[in-house]
């Protein structure tokens, strides 16, 4: 039996926003084996559309087994910060430490201030998107700040409990990272 034209799109990118949503926030792939399994699952799908081989059955197993593959050599690095990863990977925080003395030792005297610069930028921009997207968020759903979330002050004007929300986690990274 031959498929819709849209049965085949809503296939196609809800296996992509799936595995987006897997590589980027649950396992943490890195980039280089994200754009692999995006290329096999681009070759697969535009064969099956085009031809019809090597099927949808084909194109989907080919890819999980590629994801699959991903996924454990990603949990198997000393980098791997995905889920379970203090039972996994429970040597983490030492290889992070480790890494930021590395960077800050190649960084020659002259652009460490140039790197403290480029860190506190960066994590404003981040302070800076947080605070919209809470503001927007809260509106929608303020339950997502006052009920499912434990509070950090005491705080009950929604506007500032958002912004709170937004600007802790991105100024308490900058801290950490430039003490």
């Amino acid at each position: 039996r031959k498929l819709s034209k849209l049965w085949q799109a809503g296939v196609i990118v809800g296996f992509s926003v799936g595995h987006f949503f897997l590589f980027c926030n649950v396992f943490r792939i890195e980039r280089k084996p994200e754009l692999y399994w995006a290329a096999v699952f681009i070759s697969l799908t535009t064969a099956t559309v085009a031809t019809g081989f090597p099927g949808w059955t084909g194109t989907l197993g080919v890819s999980l087994a590629v994801s699959a593959s991903l996924i454990v050599l990603e949990m198997r690095k000393p980098s791997y910060h995905g889920i379970g990863w203090k039972h996994i990977n429970p040597n983490l925080r030492t290889w992070w430490q480790e890494r930021q003395r590395v960077i800050l030792l190649k960084t020659p005297d002259g652009e460490q201030h140039t790197l403290a610069v480029f860190i506190i930028a960066f994590g404003l921009t981040i302070a800076a998107w947080a605070c919209a997207h809470d503001l927007h968020l809260i509106n929608v759903e303020p339950r997502h700040f006052t009920a499912y979330h434990r509070p950090l002050l005491p705080i009950s004007n929604h506007g500032l409990l958002a912004v709170h929300y937004a600007i802790v986690p991105p100024v308490g990274l900058v801290w950490h990272l430039v003490r």
